[in-house]
């Protein structure tokens, strides 16, 4: 399993180029170099990138305020997913957000993107509402989705 040799890290902007690579290939509407660097020096972030062999093949972002943690984005590699990165990631961002003092955490993820959804369910996030046409291109619902912590 990946999980085994993957090295989990600060994202810095030296990850960056790599990160971005994941994001075109992943999203119709990627995040900007910019979105990245403001959650990278954003003192109420937290931001990973999973390591596998000297490249970047994963990453996660999540803020938090207060009591609340936000997930806001988790992405894996397309040729490295179901390898068990994403649920790792999740699980090191959740955990840190726990040590935060967060009781709560949550995130939107695309309707149709039931694979997603099943994973936080296994995780402990339950479906608390929806937002209408949250994404663009095409666009669609997200399910909002919580965990208490």
């Amino acid at each position: 399993m990946a999980v085994d040799h993957l090295i989990v890290e600060q994202m810095g902007s030296r990850h960056l180029d790599d990160v971005l690579v994941i994001e075109k290939q992943a999203y119709s509407t990627p995040w900007s170099s910019n979105s990245f660097k403001n959650e990278i020096y954003n003192p109420y972030s937290i931001a990973l990138a999973a390591v596998l062999d000297g490249k970047v093949v994963g990453y996660i972002l999540a803020n938090y305020r207060f009591h609340e943690g936000h997930i806001l984005n988790v992405t894996v590699h397309p040729e490295h997913t179901r390898k068990g990165i994403g649920t790792h990631l999740m699980k090191l961002v959740l955990e840190m957000l726990r040590q935060r003092r967060c009781t709560v955490a949550y995130l939107e993820v695309r309707a149709s993107n039931q694979d997603a959804r099943r994973i936080y369910k296994k995780l402990g996030f339950y479906e608390a509402g929806r937002r209408k046409a949250y994404y663009i291109d095409p666009f669609e619902d997200a399910v909002l989705m919580t965990a208490e912590l």
